[in-house]
Protein backbone atom coordinates (compact mmCIF):
# COMPACT_ATOMS: atom_id res chain seq x y z
CA UNK A 1 0.00 0.00 0.00
CA UNK A 2 1.49 3.36 -1.10
CA UNK A 3 1.89 6.40 1.15
CA UNK A 4 -0.74 8.29 -0.84
CA UNK A 5 -3.58 5.95 0.12
CA UNK A 6 -5.49 6.39 3.38
CA UNK A 7 -5.00 3.71 5.95
CA UNK A 8 -8.09 1.90 7.09
CA UNK A 9 -8.11 0.81 10.69
CA UNK A 10 -11.27 -0.33 12.50
CA UNK A 11 -13.55 1.68 10.17
CA UNK A 12 -11.73 4.98 10.84
CA UNK A 13 -10.31 6.97 7.95
CA UNK A 14 -7.18 8.68 9.25
CA UNK A 15 -5.79 10.39 6.18
CA UNK A 16 -5.87 14.27 6.13
CA UNK A 17 -7.93 14.51 9.39
CA UNK A 18 -11.18 13.25 7.77
CA UNK A 19 -13.49 11.96 10.48
CA UNK A 20 -15.20 8.66 9.88
CA UNK A 21 -18.86 8.23 9.07
CA UNK A 22 -19.32 6.55 12.42
CA UNK A 23 -17.98 9.62 14.26
CA UNK A 24 -20.26 12.02 12.29
CA UNK A 25 -23.30 9.93 13.05
CA UNK A 26 -22.53 9.94 16.75
CA UNK A 27 -22.55 13.76 16.85
CA UNK A 28 -25.96 14.26 15.19
CA UNK A 29 -28.09 13.47 18.31
CA UNK A 30 -25.95 15.89 20.30
CA UNK A 31 -26.56 18.66 17.76
CA UNK A 32 -30.31 17.96 17.71
CA UNK A 33 -30.45 18.15 21.51
CA UNK A 34 -28.53 21.40 21.39
CA UNK A 35 -30.93 22.97 18.92
CA UNK A 36 -33.89 21.73 20.93
CA UNK A 37 -32.46 23.36 24.04
CA UNK A 38 -31.92 26.61 22.12
CA UNK A 39 -35.51 26.48 20.82
CA UNK A 40 -36.95 25.83 24.28
CA UNK A 41 -34.85 28.66 25.66
CA UNK A 42 -36.09 31.10 23.02
CA UNK A 43 -39.68 30.03 23.61
CA UNK A 44 -39.23 30.56 27.35
CA UNK A 45 -37.86 34.04 26.68
CA UNK A 46 -40.87 34.89 24.50
CA UNK A 47 -43.31 33.59 27.12
CA UNK A 48 -41.50 35.48 29.86
CA UNK A 49 -41.50 38.63 27.70
CA UNK A 50 -45.25 38.44 27.19
CA UNK A 51 -45.79 37.84 30.91
CA UNK A 52 -43.41 40.65 31.83
CA UNK A 53 -45.17 43.07 29.49
CA UNK A 54 -48.57 42.13 30.88
CA UNK A 55 -47.43 42.50 34.43
CA UNK A 56 -45.75 45.81 33.79
CA UNK A 57 -48.97 47.64 32.83
CA UNK A 58 -49.15 47.80 36.59
CA UNK A 59 -47.84 48.80 39.91
CA UNK A 60 -48.40 52.40 38.98
CA UNK A 61 -50.92 54.32 41.04
CA UNK A 62 -53.03 56.54 38.84
CA UNK A 63 -53.04 60.05 40.31
CA UNK A 64 -55.38 61.72 37.83
CA UNK A 65 -57.93 60.91 35.14
CA UNK A 66 -55.63 61.94 32.31
CA UNK A 67 -53.02 59.41 33.38
CA UNK A 68 -55.58 56.59 33.15
CA UNK A 69 -56.77 57.59 29.68
CA UNK A 70 -53.18 57.98 28.44
CA UNK A 71 -52.43 54.45 29.59
CA UNK A 72 -55.36 53.21 27.53
CA UNK A 73 -54.08 55.11 24.49
CA UNK A 74 -50.71 53.41 24.81
CA UNK A 75 -51.85 49.91 25.80
CA UNK A 76 -55.13 49.41 23.91
CA UNK A 77 -55.06 51.04 20.50
CA UNK A 78 -57.99 52.25 18.46
CA UNK A 79 -59.89 54.24 21.09
CA UNK A 80 -61.51 57.63 20.53
CA UNK A 81 -60.61 60.07 23.29
CA UNK A 82 -62.93 62.82 24.48
CA UNK A 83 -62.70 65.45 27.18
CA UNK A 84 -65.80 67.21 28.33
CA UNK A 85 -68.24 67.83 31.12
CA UNK A 86 -69.12 65.34 33.79
CA UNK A 87 -72.06 64.22 31.67
CA UNK A 88 -69.83 61.43 30.31
CA UNK A 89 -69.96 59.97 33.81
CA UNK A 90 -72.98 59.04 35.86
CA UNK A 91 -73.43 60.79 39.20
CA UNK A 92 -71.35 59.17 41.91
CA UNK A 93 -71.07 59.34 45.70
CA UNK A 94 -67.43 59.12 46.62
CA UNK A 95 -66.14 58.30 50.08
CA UNK A 96 -67.12 60.91 52.64
CA UNK A 97 -69.70 62.60 50.44
CA UNK A 98 -73.32 63.06 51.51
CA UNK A 99 -74.94 62.62 48.11
CA UNK A 100 -74.30 61.78 44.47
CA UNK A 101 -72.78 64.49 42.28
CA UNK A 102 -71.31 64.85 38.81
CA UNK A 103 -67.86 66.37 38.31
CA UNK A 104 -67.42 69.48 36.22
CA UNK A 105 -64.83 67.82 33.97
CA UNK A 106 -64.08 64.26 32.97
CA UNK A 107 -62.10 62.37 30.33
CA UNK A 108 -63.21 59.36 28.34
CA UNK A 109 -62.10 56.87 25.72
CA UNK A 110 -64.45 54.75 23.61
CA UNK A 111 -63.69 51.64 21.55
CA UNK A 112 -65.94 50.41 18.75
CA UNK A 113 -65.45 46.67 18.31
CA UNK A 114 -67.23 43.76 16.66
CA UNK A 115 -69.63 41.88 18.94
CA UNK A 116 -67.39 38.81 19.06
CA UNK A 117 -64.49 40.92 20.33
CA UNK A 118 -66.40 42.82 23.01
CA UNK A 119 -65.65 40.47 25.89
CA UNK A 120 -61.94 40.24 25.02
CA UNK A 121 -61.60 44.04 24.80
CA UNK A 122 -63.56 44.43 28.03
CA UNK A 123 -61.15 42.07 29.83
CA UNK A 124 -58.16 44.01 28.49
CA UNK A 125 -59.72 47.23 29.79
CA UNK A 126 -60.20 45.69 33.23
CA UNK A 127 -56.58 44.55 33.19
CA UNK A 128 -55.35 48.07 32.42
CA UNK A 129 -57.48 49.57 35.19
CA UNK A 130 -56.35 46.91 37.67
CA UNK A 131 -52.70 47.65 36.90
CA UNK A 132 -53.11 51.32 37.80
CA UNK A 133 -53.95 50.79 41.42
CA UNK A 134 -57.71 51.08 40.88
CA UNK A 135 -60.12 48.79 42.70
CA UNK A 136 -63.13 47.60 40.73
CA UNK A 137 -66.65 46.86 41.88
CA UNK A 138 -69.88 46.06 40.07
CA UNK A 139 -72.33 48.95 39.83
CA UNK A 140 -75.13 46.50 40.54
CA UNK A 141 -75.16 42.84 41.51
CA UNK A 142 -78.25 42.39 39.33
CA UNK A 143 -76.37 42.98 36.08
CA UNK A 144 -76.14 40.14 33.60
CA UNK A 145 -73.87 39.49 30.63
CA UNK A 146 -70.13 39.37 30.07
CA UNK A 147 -69.50 43.15 30.11
CA UNK A 148 -71.27 44.53 33.21
CA UNK A 149 -70.87 48.15 34.26
CA UNK A 150 -68.15 48.68 36.86
CA UNK A 151 -66.68 51.48 38.95
CA UNK A 152 -62.91 51.67 39.48
CA UNK A 153 -61.49 53.87 42.23
CA UNK A 154 -58.52 54.86 44.28
CA UNK A 155 -58.05 57.93 46.44
CA UNK A 156 -57.26 60.10 43.41
CA UNK A 157 -59.49 58.89 40.57
CA UNK A 158 -62.97 57.53 39.91
CA UNK A 159 -63.62 55.64 36.65
CA UNK A 160 -66.53 53.95 34.94
CA UNK A 161 -66.21 50.93 32.64
CA UNK A 162 -69.13 49.65 30.61
CA UNK A 163 -70.34 48.58 27.18
CA UNK A 164 -73.29 49.39 24.96
CA UNK A 165 -74.42 48.38 21.47
CA UNK A 166 -74.80 50.85 18.62
CA UNK A 167 -77.35 50.77 15.79
CA UNK A 168 -75.07 48.48 13.74
CA UNK A 169 -74.74 45.99 16.59
CA UNK A 170 -71.14 47.00 17.25
CA UNK A 171 -70.03 47.02 20.87
CA UNK A 172 -69.08 50.43 22.27
CA UNK A 173 -66.70 49.94 25.18
CA UNK A 174 -66.60 53.08 27.28
CA UNK A 175 -64.07 54.15 29.93
CA UNK A 176 -64.62 57.51 31.63
CA UNK A 177 -62.65 58.97 34.53
CA UNK A 178 -62.65 62.07 36.70
CA UNK A 179 -60.42 63.20 39.53
CA UNK A 180 -61.74 62.61 43.02
CA UNK A 181 -61.03 66.28 43.68
CA UNK A 182 -63.48 67.17 40.91
CA UNK A 183 -66.23 65.38 42.84
CA UNK A 184 -65.24 67.13 46.04
CA UNK A 185 -65.25 70.50 44.25
CA UNK A 186 -68.69 69.72 42.81
CA UNK A 187 -70.05 68.88 46.24
CA UNK A 188 -68.67 72.12 47.68
CA UNK A 189 -70.27 74.07 44.86
CA UNK A 190 -73.60 72.32 45.38
CA UNK A 191 -73.61 72.41 49.18
CA UNK A 192 -75.34 75.79 49.32
CA UNK A 193 -78.17 74.47 47.14
CA UNK A 194 -78.46 71.33 49.24
CA UNK A 195 -78.63 73.37 52.46
CA UNK A 196 -81.24 75.78 51.09
CA UNK A 197 -83.40 72.94 49.79
CA UNK A 198 -83.10 71.10 53.11
CA UNK A 199 -84.17 74.21 55.01
CA UNK A 200 -87.32 74.57 52.92
CA UNK A 201 -88.41 70.96 52.44
CA UNK A 202 -89.29 68.31 55.00
CA UNK A 203 -88.01 65.43 52.84
CA UNK A 204 -84.34 66.43 52.98
CA UNK A 205 -83.33 62.95 54.18
CA UNK A 206 -84.58 61.56 50.89
CA UNK A 207 -81.98 63.51 48.87
CA UNK A 208 -79.54 61.13 47.22
CA UNK A 209 -78.17 63.22 44.39
CA UNK A 210 -77.79 66.78 43.10
CA UNK A 211 -76.79 67.94 39.64
CA UNK A 212 -76.70 71.36 38.02
CA UNK A 213 -79.11 71.70 35.12
CA UNK A 214 -78.44 75.40 34.55
CA UNK A 215 -76.30 78.07 36.20
CA UNK A 216 -76.20 81.42 34.44
CA UNK A 217 -76.27 85.18 34.69
CA UNK A 218 -79.67 86.82 34.76
CA UNK A 219 -80.77 89.47 32.28
CA UNK A 220 -80.74 91.78 35.30
CA UNK A 221 -77.26 93.02 36.18
CA UNK A 222 -75.80 91.44 39.33
CA UNK A 223 -78.30 88.55 39.48
CA UNK A 224 -77.83 84.87 38.68
CA UNK A 225 -80.19 81.92 38.47
CA UNK A 226 -79.71 78.21 38.99
CA UNK A 227 -81.82 75.20 38.16
CA UNK A 228 -80.75 72.21 40.20
CA UNK A 229 -82.02 68.65 39.75
CA UNK A 230 -82.68 67.15 43.17
CA UNK A 231 -82.81 63.35 43.04
CA UNK A 232 -84.81 61.83 45.87
CA UNK A 233 -85.16 58.28 47.09
CA UNK A 234 -88.43 56.61 48.11
CA UNK A 235 -90.60 59.42 46.73
CA UNK A 236 -93.31 59.33 44.08
CA UNK A 237 -91.71 61.97 41.85
CA UNK A 238 -88.15 60.62 42.03
CA UNK A 239 -86.63 64.01 41.22
CA UNK A 240 -87.61 67.67 41.12
CA UNK A 241 -86.25 70.79 39.47
CA UNK A 242 -85.32 73.31 42.17
CA UNK A 243 -85.01 77.01 41.28
CA UNK A 244 -82.60 79.39 43.00
CA UNK A 245 -81.47 82.95 42.46
CA UNK A 246 -78.50 85.02 43.58
CA UNK A 247 -78.84 88.67 44.50
CA UNK A 248 -76.16 91.31 43.80
CA UNK A 249 -74.73 90.88 47.31
CA UNK A 250 -73.65 87.33 46.32
CA UNK A 251 -76.26 85.51 48.45
CA UNK A 252 -78.10 82.52 47.04
CA UNK A 253 -81.83 82.16 47.78
CA UNK A 254 -84.21 79.25 47.33
CA UNK A 255 -87.28 79.94 45.20
CA UNK A 256 -89.19 76.68 44.77
CA UNK A 257 -89.07 73.13 43.43
CA UNK A 258 -91.40 71.87 40.74
CA UNK A 259 -91.92 69.35 37.97
CA UNK A 260 -94.03 71.76 35.89
CA UNK A 261 -93.95 75.29 34.54
CA UNK A 262 -94.64 77.93 37.18
CA UNK A 263 -97.40 80.55 37.02
CA UNK A 264 -96.15 84.07 36.38
CA UNK A 265 -97.84 85.31 39.54
CA UNK A 266 -95.62 83.03 41.63
CA UNK A 267 -92.61 85.20 40.77
CA UNK A 268 -93.89 87.56 43.42
CA UNK A 269 -91.02 89.62 44.84
CA UNK A 270 -88.90 92.31 43.15
CA UNK A 271 -85.71 90.22 43.52
CA UNK A 272 -87.33 87.09 42.11
CA UNK A 273 -88.75 89.04 39.19
CA UNK A 274 -85.42 90.70 38.45
CA UNK A 275 -83.55 87.41 38.67
CA UNK A 276 -85.95 85.42 36.46
CA UNK A 277 -86.95 88.17 34.06
CA UNK A 278 -87.79 86.68 30.66
CA UNK A 279 -88.31 83.15 31.95
CA UNK A 280 -91.36 81.41 30.39
CA UNK A 281 -94.42 81.09 32.63
CA UNK A 282 -98.22 80.82 32.43
CA UNK A 283 -100.50 83.72 33.22
CA UNK A 284 -103.77 83.37 35.14
CA UNK A 285 -105.60 82.37 31.93
CA UNK A 286 -103.06 79.63 31.14
CA UNK A 287 -101.64 81.66 28.30
CA UNK A 288 -97.94 81.40 27.65
CA UNK A 289 -96.04 84.46 28.87
CA UNK A 290 -92.78 85.38 30.60
CA UNK A 291 -91.61 86.88 33.88
CA UNK A 292 -91.61 90.67 33.96
CA UNK A 293 -90.23 93.03 36.62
Amino acid sequence: MSDSQPEETSGIVTSDGVVSEHSGSSKRPHRIRLWLLVGVGLLALVVFGVYWYGQNIKRTTAENAGQVIQKFEGSLRGGKVAEGSGSVLSAYQSKGQSYFVKPEKAQAITYKVAPNKAEKTYKKARHILDRQGLTGKLISSKQVGTTPGMYYDNEFVHCYLGAQTDENNNALLHVACANTKAYQDAERQLQVFYDLYAQNNPDKKAIVGITISSLKDSLSKGYKTAEITIVKDNTSEGAVNALYYQTPDGTWHYFKATLLEIYCEEYNTPDIQKAFIGKPCYDANMNFSSVKP
